[in-house]
């Protein structure tokens, strides 16, 4: 029994790592975006 927890924690221990690593790099690339988006305005408002 003790395997199958020790199993059950890792697993989804490892489930919130990437879900957190997903919604970090998801941050990022909005951010990323947003701060080309601005630079690509001025560039055409100019």
């Amino acid at each position: 029994m003790a395997e199958i927890e020790d199993f059950h924690v890792e697993s989804s221990l490892f489930l919130h790592r990437n879900c957190l690593y997903t919604s970090v790099r998801t941050a990022a690339m909005s951010q990323i975006m947003q701060s080309a988006g601005g630079i690509l305005s001025q560039k055409l408002l100019k």
